[in-house]
């Protein structure tokens, strides 16, 4: 019943669950203002029930970090829906929680109630421990393989399990003149293919012992008979008795023919032995006229086989 004499509010303060509140007595509680309708103890603050009402809305941006929220689990397991007040929400989380086992935080099987027995074959994998196995029938003969077989090179052919099928194998020869086609090597000749090896192998052994005595050369100065020569060089090496050339980049003072005689166009550094020999060699501007080299001694001479051949720029290798 309320007091007769209350003609006014009476502020109250932050809620408390432990007080008594009368008619028209104002409280606070989670950022909003509650007044009274009716003497209450332990009745928490709603917009609208037989007890309180509200007075003044809250600031929905208010900081409630430090404030009290009292709440009470849920009696079922329900999902929090949009716009639900905090303490309903709260009280459906703990509902979850505190109905949670065990085995939810430690994920160990050993925690599980109502575990189902397990059958041996879960823990061997063997398919004897299966009970109640299935009958495999026996592979029919009239079954054809999955994926044809074909032949192919010296007999020709396919084979899909069907049917019987004859393949020719190819015969070997011993012989390393064989020619007959579809014919393989017989394992005999490799006797005589190794012998074949081996003896290729001591020559070859031979040809590098002989190149490497060939690997000494001496270099021979060649001096230009500036009469002749305008431009170029020679490069002369002597290897086991015999001389290179190797003419670049060569041209001449004068034109034409070197005259009924043989003009001089270089001198050798080495004396060398007394002999005579001549060479042509091709410009390879110029393919059409040659030019004669005569050595004699440690002097090269030359001279044109055409009197219409003009200044030749280049010349190739010699090996005399």
């Amino acid at each position: 019943m309320n007091p007769i004499a209350r003609i006014g509010f009476l502020l109250k303060g932050e809620y408390s669950d432990t007080e008594m509140y009368e008619y028209m007595d104002i409280v606070y509680y989670n950022g909003a203002s509650y007044v009274a309708k009716k003497q209450t103890i332990g009745n928490i603050p709603v917009r609208e029930n037989e007890y309180w009402m509200i007075f003044a809305e809250g600031d929905s941006s208010s900081n409630i970090s430090d404030k009290k929220i009292i709440f009470e689990q849920a009696s079922e397991r329900e999902h929090i829906e949009s716009g639900e007040k905090l303490p309903v929400i709260l009280g459906k989380i703990k509902k979850w929680l505190v109905d949670l086992k065990t085995v939810a935080f430690s994920g160990n099987y050993g925690d599980l109630s109502n575990k189902p027995d397990l059958k041996t074959v879960a823990t061997t994998g063997s398919y004897t421990d299966l009970s109640n196995k299935p009958t495999i029938p026996t592979v029919p003969a009239s079954l054809k393989n999955p994926q044809a077989l074909t032949f192919t090179g010296g007999v020709t052919g396919s084979y899909d399990g069907s049917v019987a099928k004859t393949v020719k194998i190819p015969s070997g020869t011993n012989s390393l003149l064989a020619n007959v086609a579809g014919t393989w090597l017989d394992a005999i000749q490799g006797a005589v293919l190794k012998r074949l090896h081996d003896d290729n192998a001591s020559k070859i052994t031979q040809i590098n012992s002989d190149l490497l005595s060939l690997s000494s050369a001496k270099v021979i100065t060649m001096n230009p008979n500036t009469e002749w020569i305008k431009a170029g060089y020679v490069s002369c090496f002597k290897i086991a008795g015999r001389y290179i050339f190797q003419f670049s980049e060569v041209s001449f003072v004068k034109d034409g023919n070197f005259g009924n005689g043989s003009g001089l166009l270089w001198t050798m550094g080495d004396a060398g032995p007394g002999y005579e020999r001549v060479f042509l060699l091709y410009p390879i501007l110029n393919t059409e006229y040659p030019i004669r080299l005569v050595i004699k001694g440690n002097k090269i001479y030359g001279h044109y086989t055409d009197a219409k051949a003009n200044n030749l720029d280049y010349f190739g290798m010699l090996i005399v």
